[in-house]
């Protein structure tokens, strides 16, 4: 059975690094608002520092949110059609029937 995805907005299990100076790397994945699953990192001299620095990186992210929410996740794919014909039609890059 698969995992299941992580929600829009929301980020994975924190995975660790340790640099043969020291460094503590701390990654996780983080679903972004266009649906996309990007991995996001930080660093810092203890694993603690560095889940801080990553959590504050990830508040930040999830911050950011669409300005347009005409469509959502849950929207339907005629919702879709219909927006993105009316974008082109905005653009004037439909061809006039004649």
């Amino acid at each position: 059975m698969s995992r299941p995805r992580i929600p829009i907005g929301t980020f994975g299990e924190f995975s660790y690094q340790t640099s043969k100076t020291g460094l503590v790397r701390v990654r996780t994945h983080f679903r972004d608002w266009d649906g996309r699953k990007r991995q996001v990192q930080a660093s810092g001299p203890s694993q603690a520092a560095a889940e801080r620095a990553l959590k504050v990186k990830l508040k930040a992210r999830a911050s950011v949110q669409p300005q347009d929410t005409t469509l959502t996740p849950d929207s339907t794919f005629t919702e879709l059609v219909e927006y993105w014909l009316a974008d082109i039609d905005l653009e004037d890059r439909l061809t006039q029937a004649e």
